[in-house]
């Protein structure tokens, strides 16, 4: 009774092999379900003919399981749609039962209506209702592997983002760590060269000659209009200007005093 039990049906059973009569309503109903399904997975499906009910029902089935066993398929199938007592009595037959017990290849079937339960279905690797939910047992295990395809993409494509970004973030560490040198050998040229514009602006400032002026100094401009530097460029009676921090005069010189002249006994002024 578990010799059909201890096969396994393959992950995807794709090659299957009906037992059915070729006119049958379960066969068709079979064969648009799993040939027309949405996902268009493709199927290779062979018919053995078989009588299907009636005193020779069972020995004809068995030739055909016998048949079907010496062909590369994944599963053999056995339908039959719904029918009365008497007409599905053949899958009660001994002789049938050994036949699919000790096949070599796993045997499902799919006799009658949803009350119906047979010796056949008993002694079958499994056994489902109807020829439609036959069609849905290898639709479902290819949707389940398209589900299991699709998970382990996404973890894939996970796995790929997670090592990409770790990629560049061990590409970024460097950079960032030369873009933080940068920015502060930048800023040390930066306030060095700040620096020394400082001096350079106290430096103007100092010799700004309004500077001067403020601390009670003049300047003094002959008369061509350029700056006194020497009294040897100058007569008595020249017209000179002078300029003070808050305006300027002009002047006529008097006298012109050397250097040598005792100045503390002559005013100038």
């Amino acid at each position: 009774m578990e010799m059909q039990q201890e096969l396994c049906l393959p992950p995807l059973p794709r090659r299957l092999a009906v037992i059915s009569s070729e006119t049958a309503a379960g066969y068709g109903d079979f064969s648009r379900h799993l040939k027309e399904n949405e996902e268009g997975y493709a199927f290779s499906v062979e018919l053995f003919e078989a009588m299907m009910q009636g005193a020779k029902a069972p020995e004809s089935i068995s030739k055909a399981i016998a048949q079907a066993s010496e062909g590369p398929f994944d599963a053999i199938l056995i339908l039959r749609g719904g029918g009365s007592e008497l007409d599905l009595a053949c899958f009660d037959d001994y002789d049938l039962a050994v036949a699919i017990a000790t096949c070599p290849v796993p045997i499902v079937t799919a006799i009658g209506h949803d009350r119906d339960y047979h010796i056949a279905d008993m002694v079958a690797n499994r056994f489902v209702k109807t020829p439609t939910a036959l069609a849905d047992l290898f639709l479902d295990a290819f949707a389940a592997e398209d589900a299991r395809i699709d998970a382990l993409e996404q973890r894939v494509q996970r796995e790929v983002l997670r090592r990409r970004q770790e990629k560049l973030a061990a590409m970024e560490r460097p950079l960032t760590e030369l873009v933080h040198r940068l920015r502060f050998a930048f800023s040390a040229r930066l306030n060095e060269a700040v620096s020394k514009l400082s001096l350079v602006e106290a430096g103007i400032r100092s010799s700004d000659p309004r500077n001067i002026l403020s601390l009670g100094y003049v300047l003094v401009t002959g008369p061509d209009d350029k700056l006194l530097k020497s009294v040897g460029k100058i007569l008595p009676g020249d017209r000179i200007g002078v300029r003070l921090s808050d305006g300027s005069l002009t002047a006529r010189v008097e006298n012109v005093l050397p250097e040598h002249i005792d100045n503390d006994l002559i005013n100038t002024a």
